[in-house]
């Protein structure tokens, strides 16, 4: 579940580079913050611009410290963020085919698309072809900015753990309003569907559910798995490539290549073995024909002439 947040707040001026504001005096969820919100996403056109902006976001409340999600959610963030940090390589990019392509991948970071609009924070956002430069303790860092970044994240993921979330509602009609391009609801104890799953792809202005559960642009599907993970056994939202392989997070990367190398090193092992047996039936082949030329050497025989 992901939070919606906005606050009235007197703006005060960048000090070295990090903006600051005084105490909130007016605070609500889920409203808008009093002023006329803008007809689509805010991005900058230049540098003027864009610190224009900046010193205007001061009012923005990007951290509520609210205790929002459960032990299950924050775990299945970690794992599919975990997942595509380790093993995700994005699908070249169009237009730069040669580029490996940059990504973000963060749980719990809010959307600003406007000054005078709340924020969204979703689970999971992924955002590709963006870069965060300087200190992550700017207060332009965050929380993601589309003026900063000039683009919406290109996937968002809410996991639904109660009936009032929104996710298939509000939170469905704010990010197709913010235009990205997947947004995958999971909901495993089906509170809002039948479908524990469900996957939509931003086509023509409209978000339609995908059957296969695939993100072509991206290069990725999601999936259902039943595993166990840290020592949990239950059914988890893993994401894999198009063709169905899970994309392993890091510590089953390792895993992996611990029971690779242990392999090879038994393997090797047994080839050794196999060598030595050899040499030792070698050895004891060239010691008895050493010994039946003696014995006929004995007997007056040449053993070159036989």
């Amino acid at each position: 579940m992901s939070r919606l947040t906005v606050t009235h707040e007197k703006l005060i001026l960048p000090v070295n580079g990090h903006y600051t504001k005084e105490p909130a005096s007016v605070r609500s969820n889920g409203k808008a913050n009093g002023l006329k919100p803008s007809k689509g996403p805010l991005y900058a056109r230049d540098a003027a611009e864009l610190e224009a902006i900046r010193a205007k976001a001061i009012h923005l409340i990007t951290e509520d410290d609210e205790p929002v999600d459960s032990l299950y959610a924050a775990k299945l963030q970690r794992s599919i963020i975990d997942a595509l940090v380790s093993s995700w390589t994005p699908p070249p990019h169009p237009l730069r085919p040669d580029q490996l392509r940059t990504f973000q991948a963060v749980a719990n970071v809010g959307i600003f698309d406007d000054l005078n609009t709340h924020g969204i924070a979703p689970d999971i956002l992924v955002s590709l072809d963006i870069k965060v430069d300087g200190d992550l303790m700017l207060t332009h860092h965050r929380s993601y900015f589309s003026w900063e970044f000039g683009k919406p994240p290109d996937l968002v993921i809410e996991i639904v753990s109660d009936r009032r979330g929104g996710e298939l509602t509000d939170k469905k009609a704010r990010y197709l309003a913010m235009s990205i391009p997947y947004y995958v609801v999971h909901d495993p104890d089906l509170f809002l569907s039948k479908r524990s799953l469900q996957v939509f792809e931003l086509r023509e202005g409209k978000y339609h559910l995908r059957k296969d559960d695939c993100l072509p642009a991206l290069g990725l599907k999601m999936i259902l798995v039943e595993e166990e993970f840290e020592t949990w056994p239950r059914v988890w939202l893993r994401v894999a490539d198009l063709a169905g392989n899970t994309l392993r997070m890091g510590l089953e990367r390792v895993k992996e290549e611990v029971a690779r190398a242990d392999q090879e090193a038994a393997r090797a092992k047994k080839e050794a073995s196999r060598a030595n047996r050899a040499a030792t039936r070698a050895q004891q082949a060239e010691a008895e024909a050493a010994r039946l030329a003696a014995k006929l050497r004995a007997l007056g025989i040449d053993p070159q002439s036989i």
